[in-house]
C-alpha cells in the first residue's frame, strides 16, 4: 500500500484539494491535479496514455522549474495519481447500494 501522500485543504489558488507528498526524494512538494485524460492505445495494445495537468504549491527542496523539467518526477505525479485513482475506484461501486444517499442505480446497454 502507498502511503507518501495525503489530501490536504486546497491552496489559495486552486479549487481542488491538493496532495501532498510525506514521504520519499519529494517529500513536502504540494501538488494540485487539473484536467486528467486518458488515451487508448492506437496499436491495439493494453497500455492506454494518461495524461494530466498540475500546479505545483510548494517544491520542497527543489526548484519549480527542476521539478517541471523532470522525467522521473512527471512519472511519479503520473504513478501517485493512478494509485488515488484506483484506490478511489475501489472505494465506489456502480451498482452496489451505497449506505450513505440509499440510491442503488444499474445500468445495462445492448
Amino acid at each position: 500500500m502507498r502511503n507518501d501522500y495525503k489530501l490536504i485543504p486546497y491552496m489559495e489558488d486552486s479549487s481542488h484539494e491538493s496532495f501532498k507528498i510525506t514521504d520519499g526524494k519529494y517529500a513536502g512538494v504540494v501538488v494540485t491535479y487539473g484536467k486528467v485524460g486518458l488515451t487508448e492505445p492506437m496499436d491495439g495494445g493494453d497500455n492506454a496514455t494518461l495524461s494530466f495537468e498540475y500546479n505545483l504549491h510548494e517544491t520542497g527542496i527543489y526548484e519549480k522549474d527542476e521539478l517541471e523539467n523532470s522525467d522521473e518526477f512527471q512519472q511519479y505525479l503520473g504513478d501517485m495519481l493512478v494509485h488515488f485513482i484506483e484506490n478511489s475506484l475501489d472505494d465506489f461501486k456502480i451498482g452496489e447500494r451505497n449506505a450513505s444517499d440509499g440510491h442503488t442505480a444499474e445500468s445495462n446497454h445492448s
